[in-house]
């Protein structure tokens, strides 16, 4: 293909008329988007904005490629691709790699590893898969990724690059007739909509991120784009401005009441996807009262022309700051406002200066393809090794202040009240890197379950031939002990056998995960007990994440109290009271906070749920166990502190590192020897 061809045929695609209800819908469906991440309470359903984009893209790129296909000049991949890379990857890569600059200079270091590998899973297309990864594993950091809303861009890249050979193939096998495309296109798209309802209660993570959960969408645009010859002929203008009102209350409707924590993107999904195919079919009329009065005016023109560079740059612009200023604090409302407000400036600017000449620009017009493709190449690698060579700058920001604990902090973990390190020690144990990895054993050899599992293991440690049995029951702030439990076991041989699973309290409570019914938990939960109960061993170790429970506190007094007096009946129990719960990450904080750990500290009230422990310590008491509450040994009466001496107490935002925990040891013992025999002694 010559120059003289793309550009002729990048003026063959100016001169098709603008739709300017398409143009005002992505103006809604972007500001849906950015309202819902700014001020997620103001619009608790906006994310549905991303599912309008879907099928505007697919109801675009389908109409481009049925135009070309029945121009009779044959579909140019080459000429296609160039267009997309032109279209998407200037401004999306230069957001990219500005975010990645600003991240590596402000953000705290222990947040850079993570932040660059997005980066690479990002300009080389699947973010999506990246986040789908991550999302499905119990162990990642809680922190949003500054490039987590690329995920919709590499649905989109992924569709596209598959999409169009899909229909050549139909318009070739069906000897070039629409009826071919027509019934691919519903195919794939009742498909995909099928299994996205499976997914969705399955696997909601990769429902929510991957491309054949998510393909119904953009396909469905297509459809729109076969079907509207046909309705445009068939409705009257004004029976076609009715659906197209109707599709639009529809999309409005769905922002403003679906919640935030709905089963998504399921079934759900096709109510703004279903709205934005009836606006589309039944736009582009002459109709005065249509909804183009609304969507044609000058405002909306304006942000739906700058939509694209508008997502690009609203997250970064929100992430940054508010994690920045959230390591230490909470951050109030109006500078999500402020910040997303913010984004329209830049937007224009990243519009004007990169996502336009891009695309229009003579010199960029006319080069050949293979130069066009190569330099996305190039440049995507270019941004991938930026990635991976900038990691000691985050390491240097890192560096220690020399200063070296005093005191062993398992000697100072001993000590009640404890005695907190005001700066973060160059002796720092785990490391501030190493934090996230500082994890209980099981977590490794598949002995605390995931979400999934439903049968108990029940791995067993220590000594295995001692007769002596301890079970440890719980979700993972029971597995949090474990290290602790095992230690002892190794010291005063006896056999732990490990009942943990993520999210699934050992209280019989109805647990909702992802907003779903936690399911698999019940029934792990039941499977324990029955085997607790049918062989009962010399004591069993209760801990649940009570102090971050959704649940109301009389239906968690209920099912501890239940399951206390089941296993109480033929083994002695014990309940380890929970540990804090803290509002910031605390390796995150320290990180960004090396020579005063202070902003790192959270109050006992806001750390601890007060009411909630005494009424569970009562419960249990009452029901037949004893409690132990180790929180003395991490709070003193003003403030639950990130460090002890050279220790690091916390891994997350309230789950203890192995190290510290493993510290306890010796006060957990001096507890539970007094309630069963267990023997001493190597």
């Amino acid at each position: 293909m010559t120059s003289a061809d793309l550009a002729l045929a990048d003026a063959r695609a100016k001169a098709t008329p603008q739709r300017r209800d398409i143009q005002g819908l992505r103006a809604i469906a972007v500001a849906a988007v950015v309202v819902n991440h700014a001020v997620p309470d103001a619009l608790p359903g906006g994310y549905v904005g991303v599912d309008v984009f879907f099928v505007i893209s697919g109801f675009l790129i389908t109409s481009l490629i049925v135009r070309e296909l029945a121009g009779g000049e044959g579909f140019d991949f080459s000429r296609f691709y160039v267009r997309r890379i032109r279209r998407i990857l200037p401004a999306s890569l230069v957001v990219a790699v500005v975010t990645f600059v600003v991240c590596l200079i402000w953000l705290p270091p222990t947040l850079i590893p993570g932040v660059g590998t997005d980066l690479v899973a990002t300009v080389f297309y699947v973010p999506n898969i990246a986040f789908a990864i991550e999302g499905t594993d119990y162990l990642a950091g809680t922190e949003p990724s500054p490039f987590q809303h690329y995920w919709s861009l590499g649905i989109e890249e992924q569709f596209y690059l598959l999409w169009p050979l899909l229909l050549v193939v139909a318009w070739r096998a069906w000897a070039q007739r629409s009826s071919g495309l027509l019934a691919v296109t519903v195919a794939v798209c009742a498909a995909s909509f099928a299994w996205c309802q499976y997914v969705t209660y399955t696997s909601p993570v990769w429902a929510f991120f991957s491309l054949p959960t998510r393909a119904w969408e953009l396909a469905l645009g297509g459809v729109a784009a076969l079907l509207a010859p046909r309705v445009h002929t068939l409705c009257s203008p004004a029976v076609a401005a009715v659906l197209s009102w109707l599709g639009l209350a529809a999309i409005v409707t769905s922002a403003v009441v679906l919640p935030g924590a709905a089963p998504f993107p399921g079934w759900l999904a096709a109510i703004p996807a279903a709205g934005a195919v009836a606006l589309i079919l039944g736009g582009g009329r002459e109709v005065l009262w249509g909804p183009e009065i609304v969507l044609g005016r000058r405002p909306l023109q304006f942000v739906g022309e700058i939509s694209y560079s508008l997502y690009l740059v609203h997250w970064p612009l929100l992430i940054v700051p508010i994690t920045v200023i959230g390591a230490s604090s909470e951050v109030p409302a109006w500078i999500g406002v402020v910040l997303g407000l913010a984004a329209l400036p830049i937007a224009w600017l990243l519009y004007r200066w990169v996502e336009q000449p891009f695309r229009h620009a003579p010199g960029v017009v006319n080069l050949r393809p293979r130069v066009v493709i190569g330099g996305a190449g190039v440049a995507s690698l270019l941004a991938a090794i930026l990635a991976a060579t900038s990691l000691p700058v985050a390491d240097a920001r890192l560096a220690a202040n020399g200063e070296v604990a005093d005191v062993a902090s398992h000697e100072l973990g001993l000590v009640v009240p404890p005695e907190f390190s005001t700066i973060v020690p160059s002796n720092l144990t785990p490391a501030l890197t190493e934090a996230s990895t500082d994890i209980p054993s099981i977590y490794r050899d598949g002995c605390h379950l995931d979400w999934t599992a439903t049968e108990p293991i029940g791995c067993s440690f220590g000594d295995v031939t001692s007769g002596v049995r301890v079970a440890l029951f719980g979700d993972s702030h029971a597995a949090q002990w474990f290290p602790a439990v095992s230690e002892l076991a190794e010291r005063h041989g006896f056999q732990v056998d490990s009942y943990t699973k993520s999210s699934c309290p050992s209280a019989v409570v109805d647990v909702v995960l992802d907003a779903l019914p936690y399911d698999e938990c019940s029934t792990w939960r039941s499977a324990v007990l029955e085997r607790l109960v049918a062989d009962p061993v010399d004591l069993v170790i209760v801990s649940n994440a009570s102090n971050g429970a959704e649940a109301e506190l009389d239906e968690w007094l209920e099912g501890l109290q239940q399951t206390v007096e089941r296993v109480s009946a033929v083994s002695p129990v014990v309940v380890i009271a929970d540990t804090p719960y803290l509002p910031l990450v605390p390796p995150t904080c320290l990180a960004a906070n090396m020579d005063d750990t202070a902003a790192c500290t959270v109050s006992p009230e806001r750390a601890i749920r007060g009411k909630w422990a005494g009424a569970l310590a009562a419960t249990a008491t009452a029901a037949g166990a004893k409690v132990i509450d180790l929180n003395d040994h991490l709070c003193d009466d003003d403030e639950c502190g990130p460090i002890i001496g050279a220790r690091l107490v916390y891994r997350d935002a309230h789950h203890l590192t192995a190290s510290f925990a493993r510290d306890l040891a010796s006060v957990l013992w001096d507890e539970i020897s007094v309630v069963a025999p267990l023997r001493e002694g190597h």
